[in-house]
């Protein structure tokens, strides 16, 4: 996967690939520097994305994985391709959250330490978040598994931290109910992402988003857009620019000239 299909790195990777003779396929934008023919495969996402956040790209990227998915679900296919048609209205309801998340960074704006945490597919959730955090807001922030943040992360948490749990119905949802509470004890707050109609967590977190239901295997494409409007918002408020890797900051410039991407 190579968005722009510039980087050496993904340069590299692709060359290396044509040469072992492996199969390859390629997943990039609709404008794309890559070498496609090097590919056997090449799968074509979004427009070239103005922002090196790459937000869109990301989830234009995630969405053709999902499509691939669905191709190779065998007998399942017809409900898994069913699924991926219910996917923008899904995606344009979590776009609807945009004042309850801009809220929620008003109110979570003075902490030092942004957590995020997810199980399953969300673990990903979790850890694509933070990075956006990093890359647009340029603030101190980690993500875990769920059950990793409890062994040993979890004693760093306190009055200064907020801690968003993505939480859909599933296999860690009891956790996750638990590890608010917890949080909650040492004086933490707490951003939940969670089912509409939900009880126990939305009783607990300080902010609950409510997302449409949906089966697990959209929850992260779907979930990740309120924490990206998050970001967006949370950047804003710093008076940053999340579209420009920070390279509007003359110490960060003279900082590239010693590495290439």
């Amino acid at each position: 996967m190579s968005h722009t299909g510039r980087k050496r790195y993904s340069r590299d990777v692709l060359e290396l690939v044509e040469r072992s003779g492996a199969a390859t396929a390629l997943i990039t934008s609709t404008v794309s520097e890559a070498r496609v023919d090097q590919a056997d495969v090449v799968v074509h996402t979004t427009y070239r994305d103005k922002s090196a956040a790459f937000t869109i790209s990301h989830t234009g990227a995630m969405t053709a994985l999902a499509m691939i998915a669905a191709g190779l679900a065998g007998s399942n296919s017809g409900a898994t391709k069913r699924a991926l048609d219910d996917l923008p209205p899904l995606v344009a309801g979590a776009l609807a959250q945009e004042a309850q998340v801009k809220d929620a960074v008003n109110g979570f704006k003075d902490k030092s330490w942004y957590c995020f945490a997810g199980w399953g597919p969300n673990s990903a959730t979790a850890y694509e978040a933070a990075l956006k955090v990093n890359e647009a807001a340029y603030d101190v922030t980690t993500a875990f598994q769920l059950e990793q943040f409890l062994h040993g992360p979890f004693v760093a948490t306190g009055a200064g931290c907020l801690v968003t749990l993505i939480a859909p119905p599933g296999a860690g949802y009891q956790r996750s109910v638990e590890v608010a509470r917890a949080v909650q004890e040492t004086g933490g707050h707490v951003l939940a992402l969670v089912e509409q109609g939900d009880g126990a967590m939305a009783r607990v977190a300080d902010v609950a988003i409510e997302l449409p239901a949906m089966p697990e295997f959209l929850t992260p494409l779907v979930y990740l857009v309120p924490l990206q409007l998050f970001t967006y918002w949370l950047a804003l408020d710093r008076g940053r620019n999340p579209d420009v890797f920070r390279l509007d900051d003359t110490r960060h410039q003279a900082a590239r000239k010693h590495y290439q991407l």
